[in-house]
């Protein structure tokens, strides 16, 4: 009698560690990875461009490769794609009480890099983000550019 409990209490014991084994995988998270965009272009000495990338849903985060020539050029990104053509980058700066100037900011001075966690945020992220580009050298550089879109999802995603 009691091999027989002590078989069915290890049968048991043993559904339990499967249960949890499974329950502990179905609740981890699998990155999943999408490039939207791979090209290159030329910037002319003081030129600036700009580059739209449709970024589908679900929301998660934008990482962005470029590899420049020559030096570095300046990037910003643009979410708000409305906001981004109505101004094309420029925004008002107060120089006084009665004027003002329209300016460009830029985040990011780059060379050869990877800037990774560019936040998607929206929940409908379905939208275009704008890349924009300032070469300020008085040199031809040539840029390479890669937009990849990562996102987690469940892993009990992928049994059904």
């Amino acid at each position: 009698m009691q091999k027989m409990r002590l078989k069915f209490g290890m049968f048991g014991l043993l559904i339990i560690i499967a249960s949890f084994t499974t329950l502990a995988y179905a609740l981890t998270v699998t990155e999943k990875r999408e490039v939207l965009l791979t090209t290159s272009f030329k910037l002319d000495g003081g030129e600036r461009r700009f580059t739209a990338v449709y970024v589908p849903a679900p929301k998660g985060r934008l990482d962005v490769e470029v590899s420049v020539s020559k030096g570095t050029v300046k990037f910003q990104p643009y979410p708000d794609a409305e906001m981004f053509e109505e101004s094309l980058g420029y925004f008002e700066k107060r120089i006084n009480e009665t004027s003002f100037e329209m300016v460009q900011y830029w985040l990011f001075e780059i060379g050869n890099e990877t800037i990774e966690g560019l936040n998607v945020s929206s929940e409908d992220a379905n939208q275009i983000w704008y890349l924009h580009f300032l070469n300020e050298d008085s040199y031809e550089k040539e840029v390479y550019l890669e937009v990849t879109k990562v996102w987690n999802i469940p892993n009990y995603q992928d049994w059904m």
